[in-house]
């Protein structure tokens, strides 16, 4: 299915948003909201749909499914990366499996959850947001870290 862009004007949707939003302050509300998203356009739209009372779509992975990520896109500065990679933890293209354990859909970020191995072989555990495009695929799509 093909996306619909729609396209409204910045005053346009501080009026939309100053009708839907009551109370005294709804003109300052109103402004923050729009002047504070100004530069993110996926966020300012987000807002102008559920001012319409549309929910944005879920995610495309869902809590519970374990996903490939790029490892720099986590907290990899704690990471020994050699002994991760010598126990198949990280792939040779820097890739690693993370569980998914929460999605907003409204800033379209995963939460993640994943193990890793610091350089006194010491094993943790951590969480970090990352964006959907960080995410490669499913881990059950690949079978680069099971051999």
């Amino acid at each position: 299915m093909e996306d619909i862009k729609l396209q409204i004007n910045k005053e346009d949707l501080y009026k939309r948003l100053k009708t839907e939003i009551k109370g005294s302050n709804s003109d300052i509300i109103a402004n923050a909201i729009v002047d504070t998203l100004e530069s993110d356009q996926e966020a300012l739209g987000k807002i102008f749909m559920a001012s319409l009372g549309i929910e944005p779509a879920d995610g495309e992975y869902k809590e519970g499914q374990k996903v490939l990520v790029e490892v720099g896109t986590l907290s990899d500065w704690m990471f020994d990366k050699e002994k991760m990679t010598s126990e198949n933890m990280i792939t040779k293209d820097e890739l690693m499996a993370v569980d998914i354990i929460k999605y907003n859909k409204y800033t379209s970020r995963y939460t993640v959850q994943y193990q890793y191995i610091k350089s006194d072989d010491s094993r943790h555990i951590d969480k970090s947001i990352i964006s959907h495009y960080s995410i490669q695929g499913l881990m059950e799509d690949w079978d680069i870290l099971t051999k």
